[in-house]
């Protein structure tokens, strides 16, 4: 997804090439494919983790500490809790919780790839693509499910782990461990 917005945005400084060049690029781009496609794998992995960190980094300074905070009072009860379910949690039930952590980070990164590609379809309006402004309004939209969708899995993430430590700390020890 970043990397739609990124180009997207690169087409709004960078004039496009002639038809003879689109031509001349295509089959380029046809011959070298194969030598291109681990590194275009590999800057699409990097780019998506970049995004990742950036969206953490975002939304943890305005939700995320507030909300794990009023469920465990502090960060050192949180990890307490986490550490307790992964370490005597069955595999499956941490599996569950670990794929849960995906999503929420592929809707934590839809949040803010939905709302540059929201930014950068604007510029394509002002610019006179009237094209661009459906699509910018749909990824505001998308923008906002994705909050909404990590706001209320995260919510539940840090519930689940309150209410798996709690039941883990009251077995007794022989059946833990």
């Amino acid at each position: 997804m970043t990397l739609v917005w990124l180009v997207a945005l690169l087409g709004v400084f960078l004039p496009l090439p002639a038809e003879l060049q689109m031509a001349a690029l295509s089959s380029l781009l046809r011959e070298a494919s194969p030598l291109l496609v681990l590194p275009a794998f590999a800057l699409t992995y990097a780019v998506g983790w970049i995004t990742n960190f950036c969206s953490e980094r975002l939304l943890k300074i305005f939700f995320q500490r507030r909300i794990r905070d009023m469920r465990f009072g502090d960060q050192r009860r949180y990890e307490a809790a986490r550490l307790l379910m992964l370490q005597h949690g069955s595999q499956e039930l941490v599996r569950d919780v670990l794929i849960d952590r995906h999503i929420i980070r592929l809707a934590r990164g839809g949040v803010m790839n939905f709302a540059f590609l929201a930014v950068v379809l604007s510029i394509y309006g002002f610019r006179g693509h009237s094209f661009a402004w459906p699509f910018a309004a749909l990824s505001i939209l998308l923008a906002a499910l994705s909050f909404m969708q990590w706001l209320t899995r995260y919510r539940s993430h840090y519930a689940r782990i309150e209410r798996i430590a709690d039941f883990l700390s009251k077995q007794p020890s022989n059946l833990r461990g």
